[in-house]
């Protein structure tokens, strides 16, 4: 028996699935922690419950769509709807369950999420500091990635001790790392560190050394240099950026 035209669901069903999928994998990002720059910006939480809402929504578009009419059809579609308004309910709340453990720690104190929301003054903000002290150089690439430093301390009492998110900026004769801005807008200064190109002697990539978990840990990149010094770094996409700096610098690639 062959279909007709009118079986077979519409584009716009499937255009709703697809968009479901994609919206479900910026929630994933999200809620592991694998994508945080949103973070101290002007949308404050929404990420959190705007995809997943939004995945959900689509989802319910595409059942009417692609899901047989009658029972089936609705018994997955109501649920679904209901489930979005939740979400969208919960995140206009805010609780304080609500969200990732790592969200929920760097808020877990009151001067938290006033200090996460907030954007850092000029004379404060690492990366515009940085790049103004360079121009017109400007970074080939811009590498997300979090200073690991003993002795930095957690900003206000919130954050994790020693631990710095911010962004590697790789310009042609040096390594500039930059705070991100809702760090520098609980720390008494900007936090910034550079590292010539030519002191630039291996690259090593190994697991966290990180023991207070609050975020997620990532693999750590070591950048070794001629005086002996190690900077660290944990990076989402390690071997990536190992890559990069080898690739740019020229330094040897530790095993590993």
């Amino acid at each position: 028996m062959t279909s007709s035209p009118s079986d077979v669901p519409p584009v716009q069903g499937w255009a709703a699935l697809a968009l479901g999928l994609g919206c479900v994998v910026v929630t994933v990002l999200v809620w592991r922690g694998t994508w945080r720059s949103w973070v101290g910006g002007p949308t404050g939480s929404a990420p959190l419950f705007v995809f997943p809402a939004g995945a959900l929504l689509a989802f319910d578009y595409a059942a009417t769509f692609v899901l047989p009419e009658g029972r089936t059809g609705s018994r997955i579609a109501a649920p679904l709807l209901l489930a979005a308004v939740l979400v969208i309910i919960l995140g206009l709340w805010g609780p304080s369950w609500f969200g990732p453990r790592w969200y929920r720690r760097r808020h877990a104190r009151g001067t938290a999420t006033a200090a996460a929301d907030r954007q850092p003054a000029p004379e404060q903000n690492s990366e515009a500091l940085a790049r103004s002290a360079r121009r017109p150089a400007k970074p080939g690439r811009r590498r997300q990635a979090a200073l690991l430093e003993p002795g930095l301390g957690a900003p206000e009492g919130t954050g994790e001790p020693d631990l710095v998110p911010g962004h590697l900026l790789l310009y042609p004769d040096e390594i500039v790392f930059c705070a991100e801005a809702a760090d520098d807008a609980v720390r008494p200064g900007p936090t910034i560190r550079a590292i010539p190109a030519g002191s630039v002697v291996t690259i090593e990539v190994t697991p966290t050394a990180r023991r207070w978990a609050a975020q997620i840990r990532f693999p750590t990149v070591a950048i070794h240099t001629l005086d002996g010094t190690t900077h660290r770094f944990e990076c989402a996409r390690a071997g990536a950026v190992a890559d990069d700096l080898v690739g740019l610098y020229r330094a040897r690639r530790a095993p590993g």
